[in-house]
């Protein structure tokens, strides 16, 4: 109530509760995590799954795109790509992005073909590709792709099997989970910077 007997306006949120309440959600996330450092899951996880990606289907090249909380995914791991693929991002709205997330997979067994379509997205200069999106609760954060190079010595490039595209999907669902955590982690820590920024 103020002063004329008027009841007052809703306290509007205080920028520094905001910011106390954030902390608190990421103290929240450290402790459910099991003590593993923050580092861990935005930074080692997506390499380590990058990595493995990489044994499991036997792929010259690796991206593991995750959302960064703009719209847009970012290179968070990856094996054989350069400085500069490392650095790129990917929006959703991409024709390959939106056909691959509707179709569940995505194969291409030539690149060359369809070159114009994947300018900008980091592994494509692989001669063959396959993409799996990165799905938790129906809703997509990511993409995994694993490429093969062309061969220096003139033998065909082998397209991935049937049996290791499963793998590759296989390998992306259980690791949904614990890479959609590193994706929260990154979005609260996006916006406590920007709280902080405020002030």
């Amino acid at each position: 109530m103020t002063d004329r007997g008027e009841p007052s306006a809703p306290d509007e949120p205080q920028p520094l509760a905001d910011f106390d309440r954030l902390t608190a959600s990421i103290e929240s996330v450290t402790e459910a995590l099991g003590g593993q450092p923050l580092e861990f899951y935005e930074r080692d996880l997506p390499q380590i799954a990058a990595a493995e990606t990489a044994r499991r289907v036997r792929a010259d090249v690796v991206v593991l795109l995750l959302d960064n909380g703009e719209g847009l995914m970012e290179v968070s791991g990856g094996v054989g790509l350069t400085p500069a693929e490392r650095r790129l991002s990917v929006e959703y709205s991409r024709d390959v992005m939106r056909e691959l997330f509707r179709a569940g997979v995505g194969l291409i067994e030539d690149t060359d073909r369809v070159r114009g379509a994947l300018a900008g997205i980091p592994g494509s200069r692989s001669e063959t590709l396959v993409m799996v999106p990165l799905v938790h609760e129906r809703l997509g954060f990511g993409v995994l792709m694993a490429g093969r190079n062309r061969s220096q010595t003139g033998v065909p490039t082998g397209v991935f099997t049937d049996a290791e595209i499963e793998v590759l999907m296989g390998f992306a669902d259980a690791a949904a989970a614990s890479l959609r955590t590193a994706v929260l982690l990154r979005h609260l820590k996006g916006q406590l910077k920007a709280l902080k920024d405020e002030d």
